[in-house]
């Protein structure tokens, strides 16, 4: 596929896509072995390759507030800038896990307009789990997201890293090898543990 300039480009060995109606937007899933996404513009190329991708997307069980969960798995990723970027050629296991409350308020005529709606009916989306593995290195964050009145980034993740040490050092970044923090974004700031972060969070529209 091109679109703009941009060439897009998608194989895989097997791919199996399902959708199951029912209470909208019904539950869809994803599966694909042996998967590799090429993406090429003008300036950036992309070449994604994983042994397995899953996506899966579905009413939250028993919600009243028009949840949605959303899972994707990674199994072995492998990307060549992720891999100069923390200079360990490892693939990446990852698992992500949300859940988008009051999806049904998502709505507008842009981007804007939908994430207005949003705000305005309280949603939510939460980071139920969000799992990285790459050679001994992990990741994990659980937390709540929002949007503030002032339309940032709030809430609070509690993160749990092991084995980072190492990858950090080849950014010339210096790091404890483990670490157990909670990041907190409030009122347009970001801390993480006690220490505040000279990053500032904008309004998103």
């Amino acid at each position: 596929a091109q679109d703009h300039g941009v060439e897009i480009g998608i194989e895989w060995k097997k791919l199996l896509i399902s959708h199951r109606m029912g209470q909208s937007p019904g539950q869809t899933s994803i599966e694909m072995d042996d998967g590799v996404l090429r993406a090429k513009d003008p300036m950036v190329t992309i070449d994604l390759r994983a042994e397995k991708f899953e996506f899966h997307l579905r009413p939250t069980p028993e919600a009243t507030d028009a949840s949605l969960d959303l899972a994707l798995r990674f199994v072995k990723l492998q990307s060549a800038p992720l891999d100069q970027l923390t200079g360990e050629s490892s693939p990446v296991d990852a698992v992500l896990s949300l859940t988008f409350s009051q999806s049904s308020a998502f709505k507008g005529a842009n981007l804007a307009q939908s994430l207005e709606s949003w705000c305005q009916a309280q949603g939510k989306l939460t980071i139920n789990e969000l799992k990285l593995a790459k050679a001994n290195a992990r990741l994990e964050v659980k937390g709540p997201l929002a949007l503030d009145e002032a339309r940032r980034v709030t809430g609070k993740l509690n993160i749990e890293a092991n084995g980072l040490g190492r990858l950090m050092a080849a950014q010339g970044v210096p790091a404890p090898n483990n670490l157990r923090l909670p990041l907190t974004l409030e009122n347009g700031r970001a801390s993480l543990g006690p220490l505040r972060l000279n990053i500032p969070l904008p309004s998103l529209y």
